[in-house]
């Protein structure tokens, strides 16, 4: 990677990077992608456990 304003994020399992964060990115922007990321998960992680309710 040749631009260092990017700050690669790998998997714990990967070491190819999957995310790259600015650096010169304001606080408020990485917060609210940060915040979208964990709903997005959140909601997933729930849909999945109430999937398996219903299926009991």
């Amino acid at each position: 990677m040749t631009d260092s304003s990017f700050v690669p994020l790998t998997a714990i399992d990967c070491t190819i990077p999957a995310l790259l964060i600015d650096r010169h990115a304001p606080l408020d922007v990485l917060h609210a992608n940060a915040a979208a990321r964990v709903l997005a998960v959140t909601q997933l992680m729930e849909s999945f456990s109430s999937r398996e309710v219903q299926e009991a």
